[in-house]
Order: C-alpha cells, then sequence, then structure tokens
C-alpha cells in the first residue's frame, strides 16, 4: 500500500519551478549548511557532535550513555565530507582531511553504536575517498574490519 501511496504523488518538471526561485532556493540551501557546519566546527569541534541549545561539543564521556556510543572520532566532521564536496567548500574539505589524518584513530577499543559509525564514519570516509584518495582509503579498510566483528553471531 505505502508504494501505491508513493507513485500517486504528483512529478514536477524541473521547468515548472522558474529559474529564479530555484536559484534562490539552492542559496538559501547553501548558507544553511555554511551555517550548520560553520556553527559546529566554531561551537563543538572537535567533538562529534553540536548540542543546540547549549552551543557546546558533545564529548565522550565514561557515562555509558550516548556519549560513549558515539567515540569521540569528531563524527560531523567526518559526516560532512561529501556536503563539503557538493556545496565546494574545498579549503574546509582540505581543513577537514588534514584533521582526519593527523587525529582520527580507530585503534581505540571501545563500544560504539555500529549503527552510527556505519552511516556517519564509515559512509562519509567512503563518499569522501574520491575526492582525497592519497589519505581516506586507508581509514575504511581498518574500519571496515573493526565493524565486520559487531556483526559475527556468538
Amino acid at each position: 500500500m505505502g508504494w501505491r501511496c508513493l507513485f500517486a504523488l504528483p512529478l514536477v518538471a524541473a521547468d515548472a519551478v522558474p529559474r529564479h526561485e530555484r536559484v534562490a532556493a539552492a542559496e538559501k540551501v547553501q548558507d544553511m549548511y555554511k551555517h550548520a557546519f560553520d556553527s559546529y566546527m566554531s561551537h563543538a569541534f572537535p567533538a562529534d557532535e553540536l548540542r543546540p541549545l547549549s552551543c557546546d561539543g558533545r564529548l565522550r564521556r565514561e557515562r555509558g550513555d550516548l556519549d560513549a556510543m558515539l567515540g569521540n572520532y569528531s563524527m560531523t566532521l567526518i559526516d560532512s565530507l561529501d556536503s563539503l564536496v557538493i556545496f565546494k567548500r574545498k579549503t574546509a574539505f582540505k581543513v577537514a582531511v588534514s584533521y582526519i589524518d593527523d587525529n582520527v584513530h580507530f585503534g581505540k577499543d571501545l563500544e560504539v553504536s555500529t549503527f552510527e559509525v556505519n552511516i556517519r564514519i564509515l559512509g562519509g570516509l567512503l563518499s569522501g575517498h574520491l575526492h582525497a584518495q592519497k589519505i581516506l582509503p586507508k581509514y575504511a579498510g581498518g574500519l571496515l574490519e573493526k565493524e565486520l566483528s559487531s556483526y559475527e553471531s556468538h
């Protein structure tokens, strides 16, 4: 039933929306991304996430809660690699890749959220590797090996 609803949605041709409205919408999206990423870098980096109400970073604490599950890998920075490329923020991309190369190490013995690591870290590294081929591929293999063990049944 869900698929039938999907196919019932009207399709809108790109030229049905005037060009100036498409350009304005694209600029708004770019401005919103710039605000979000720059806010993370100013207020939360190198923490995994920006806490929106306190405007500070979520750092790993030994409390057994979400903080511990994220791993303290600067997750938002890694997750942003593809967006930095899409929005043509080359300098920020180079800074991010340099930081990852110098500071992110997956050899820690931690229990992390497999879901978060897969979609945000592994996904970020894989999507960014085409644009930083000399640095990022070295991470994907080691991280993938660690992640595979989380799927083993005992």
